[in-house]
């Protein structure tokens, strides 16, 4: 009897782990905190750059007009004063989006990053942000 009562226990605690682990999905990969840590301290450069490091963006023409953007919306809205990770989505094993408000004085900012998980790290396979959220943000964070 308390065999059975044991097996019970580690059974249902083991089918709550995972269903905790299935509940909270993805997580924040570690070179979207560092890009967004180097955004509030050392402004958007240094956010890009952070997010570039290894990147199949790294030398796009692109992602180097994303910091002249960048760097017009700071003239508009102020400095970044914060940052809120909305969602993390999986898209598949290795990939997965994360969708982000940027925190500036005068209001926010709407962005994604899609991360791409290597063997060894995770890397930004593209981002896109805008002031407004309809072209960034899933319906589903919407229409809350």
């Amino acid at each position: 009897m308390q065999l059975k009562r044991a097996v019970a226990i580690i059974v249902t605690c083991v089918a709550l782990s995972a269903a905790t682990y299935t509940a909270q999905g993805p997580s924040v990969p570690p070179v979207v905190r560092r890009g967004l840590d180097a955004y509030r301290s050392s402004g958007g450069d240094a956010a890009v750059r952070a997010w570039l490091v290894n990147s199949p963006l790294a030398n796009d023409s692109g992602a180097a007009n994303s910091v002249i953007v960048l760097r017009r919306l700071e003239q508009a809205y102020g400095s970044m004063v914060g940052d809120e990770v909305l969602k993390v989505n999986a898209i598949g094993n290795h990939v997965v989006r994360v969708y982000v408000v940027l925190l500036f004085q005068k209001g926010p900012v709407y962005m994604w990053l899609e991360c791409y998980e290597t063997a060894s790290q995770w890397l930004v396979s593209a981002f896109l942000f805008n002031p407004r959220p309809d072209p960034i943000l899933p319906s589903t964070l919407l229409n809350r």
